[in-house]
């Protein structure tokens, strides 16, 4: 029989989010493959190979997502035909269906046990994350336990039938010791290592104390994110999901106890999800203030009445309060907040909105500030003084979160035990996800983009004359440069004829939450090279363009960057 090392890596001596009795199914498959005795399995390896794993969609407009299966980080074919389903597709189907103008709405169809940790957190991220683009409902048909009640809890909406149960809201790990197998065998194993942890987990030996300790911290961590997750999703206290204490709940008692929305079938779902985008129905509430401001946004921002469709609206972020953005802006401003408590309309916020900042690169002398890092526990804070800005990279990928790396040269640092900043002034946030990026060219999206990136740098030269107190002079601004990357399919050859002919193209790079809350790079003449095209597979062919960009002209600049929120500028100033 044939030994499967590979597979046996992934079960044993590692944490794993699945459900006990899939795991011990699990084990008595693999058991003689792996070299150690497991009584029979009543349930197969590959009981659920063969079941539809491709995304459908309704003639309403919901796609239908299987979750289908033992649930691992990745699936080759020979294991996805065994009935295993990687969080790498899961995420290809959910960002497809989540970017997708034909797709109003997405329902997760869960039916599995759940399964390996690595991946499953972030994939139950982009969950919570595309409910920001369109309603994103689970049904748990008929279980959706552990790593896949992860995955269901992102939903804004988790139905299950009066059969049905989720999650299991563990974690498990299993070491085997075949040491006694190996004697009644014959064999006996040594083992050269260097590193006193190198030989922890040796499956022919028992497990140590320390490998235990460590072993057991893992899991306690992995348990921890797990906990933290299911509670952001569901709006719950971290002690509430603990409390479960990895229990499985079926039917009326998984609504009590708060891990589900109701009772229900895939086929009351889509009914229910079908009406709910055909025109105006009675919100359905949930069960925590946090979810039923969620749905509301999910209901305003599908409405198509006139008094209603002309504002943007959302939660803001770790508040219980609606945010309401007018898509036209009064001398005002166009937005103001409701607050959940005992539905009482807080004051109005009319003081911004709508406004545009616009920063231009190429000036000969740059804002220096002093920015404080403390530690009050120490207590230790450092002030550093004359920080100038000297440079900017993003990053734009399939999906993640957004976010930008600011390099900076300060002129010296002093530390205080006390804070020499003042009270500083706090700012909302909005959290930005890859998937609401997008890089355009003449104005038009760039077809077939896979990923880009920009960088600026004002390449900034430190002054370092003799000084008593050892600071630097200051940094002067040097020649500019504006650099990035941006990776296409080959579908057409327009971007390679410009790069061929010298052409210089405009690009500009973004990120939009709605009208009146976007950022904007437009680098402004940005000059292609002649790319190397590298034939992989037969997915097609995928070239990278590694741009430089130039002084524009008529724009007198290189890069200009454009802000447009809520805050009139005094911020900046």
């Amino acid at each position: 029989m044939k030994i499967l090392p590979h597979i046996a890596s992934r079960v044993l001596g590692t944490p794993l989010v699945i459900g006990q009795a899939k795991l011990e199914a699990i084990v008595s498959v693999l058991g003689p493959r792996i070299g150690i005795e497991a009584p029979s399995a009543a349930v197969a390896l590959h009981d659920d190979a063969g079941r539809p794993r491709a995304t459908t969609v309704t003639p309403s407009g919901i796609a239908v997502i299987p979750v289908f299966g033992t649930l691992v980080k990745r699936a080759g074919p020979i294991e996805a035909a065994s009935g295993l389903t990687s969080y790498g597709d899961l995420e290809t189907q959910i960002l497809d269906a989540a970017t997708d103008p034909a797709v109003r709405a997405i329902v997760l169809d869960v039916d599995s046990p759940g399964g390996e940790a690595s991946g499953v957190f972030d994939l139950a991220d982009l969950v919570f994350e595309a409910r920001s683009l369109k309603p994103v409902w689970a049904v748990a048909d008929e279980e959706a336990f552990s790593g896949a009640y992860a995955i269901a809890s992102a939903a804004e909406r988790v139905i299950v039938p009066r059969t049905g149960g989720v999650g299991s809201i563990g974690v498990v790990a299993v070491h085997v010791d075949r040491s006694a197998r190996d004697v009644m065998e014959g064999y006996r194993y040594t083992t050269i290592f260097a590193g006193a942890h190198k030989n922890d987990f040796n499956p022919h030996g028992a497990l140590g104390g320390e490998a235990r300790t460590a072993l057991q911290a893992e899991v306690d961590r992995v348990h921890g994110l797990f906990v933290e997750t299911v509670a952001r999703n569901r709006g719950m206290a971290t002690a509430a999901v603990r409390e479960t204490e990895a229990g499985l709940f079926f039917g009326e008692a998984a609504v009590r106890a708060g891990l589900a929305d109701e009772v229900g079938t895939m086929r009351d779902a889509l009914a229910a999800l079908a009406a709910a985008m055909s025109g105006p129905r009675p919100m359905i509430r949930g069960v925590t203030a946090t979810q039923t401001i969620d749905q509301l946004v999910t209901d305003l921002n599908a409405s198509v009445d006139a008094n209603i469709d002309d504002a943007t609206y959302s939660r803001l972020a770790s508040t219980q309060r609606l945010l309401v953005t007018h898509d036209t802006a009064g001398a005002a401003g166009n937005a103001f907040t409701l607050a959940a408590s005992a539905a009482t309309a807080s004051g109005p916020t009319l003081t911004g909105g709508g406004y545009s900042h616009v920063f231009a690169s190429g000036t000969d002398v740059l804002p220096s500030y002093s920015i404080e890092v403390g530690m009050p526990q120490v207590p230790a804070f450092f002030m550093h003084t004359g920080v100038m800005l000297n440079s900017l990279a993003l990053e734009f990928q399939r999906s993640g979160a957004a976010a930008a790396t600011l390099g900076a040269i300060a002129q010296g640092e002093t530390r205080f035990t006390s804070s020499q900043g003042g009270a500083p002034l706090s700012l909302q946030f909005s959290r930005i996800s890859q998937f609401q990026g997008s890089i355009t060219r003449g104005g038009s999206p760039v077809g077939n983009l896979t990923s880009g990136s920009l960088t600026y740098s004002n390449n900034l030269e430190k002054i370092e004359t003799i000084r008593s107190d050892g600071l630097i002079e200051g940094a002067d601004p040097t020649v500019a440069a504006l650099t990035g990357r941006i990776d296409v399919r080959f579908a057409d050859t327009g971007l390679i004829d410009d790069a061929a002919g010298g052409t210089p193209v405009d690009l500009e790079f973004g990120y939009t939450l709605n009208a009146g809350s976007q950022v904007l790079f437009t680098a402004h003449e940005v000059y292609l090279p002649k790319p190397k095209l590298a034939v992989d597979g037969p997915g097609g062919v995928q070239a990278s363009f590694d741009f430089q960009g130039a002084k524009n002209d008529a724009a007198g600049r290189m890069l200009t960057a454009t802000l447009i929120n809520d805050l009139d500028g005094t911020e900046y100033a």
